[in-house]
């Protein structure tokens, strides 16, 4: 049974290489969609395929160029989007809704990620 770092570090390489693939606004769709599931990605993806639904028949080509015929365990992404949400100005509030979980979860990722501000700086209310 592998160990949690090595599912960590296979979720972190497949993230980097759909980034590679679609960018990051394609990505942040794709893992609000569908983070979480195992997606097949046809060699050949057609309009009507799942994965074109999802992401669009542009993104789905896209993919099917790395993951051809496989099934794709699309990573929850939550540090990253994180970083992107907070990138785009949202609130610790408004991220933790959009990822449910909570606002403590929110500022531990930030800190992790040396994004943190002060309650201030975040518009929080009182002490």
């Amino acid at each position: 049974m592998p160990h949690e770092e090595d599912r960590s570090s296979e979720r972190d390489t497949v993230l980097g290489t759909i980034l590679g693939l679609l960018g990051k606004g394609a990505t942040l769709e794709l893992v609000e969609k569908a983070g979480g599931a195992r997606l097949y990605v046809p060699e050949a993806p057609a309009p009507e395929s799942r994965i074109a639904k999802l992401v669009g028949l542009p993104a789905a080509q896209a993919l099917s160029k790395e993951f051809a015929g496989i099934a794709v365990n699309i990573p929850l992404a939550k540090l990253w989007r994180v970083s992107v949400y907070r990138e785009r100005g949202m609130s610790y509030a408004d991220i933790a809704i959009k990822l449910c979980t909570s606002e403590t979860n929110v500022h531990r990722w930030l800190r992790t990620l040396g994004l943190t501000k002060t309650r201030e700086q975040d518009g929080a209310a009182g002490p």
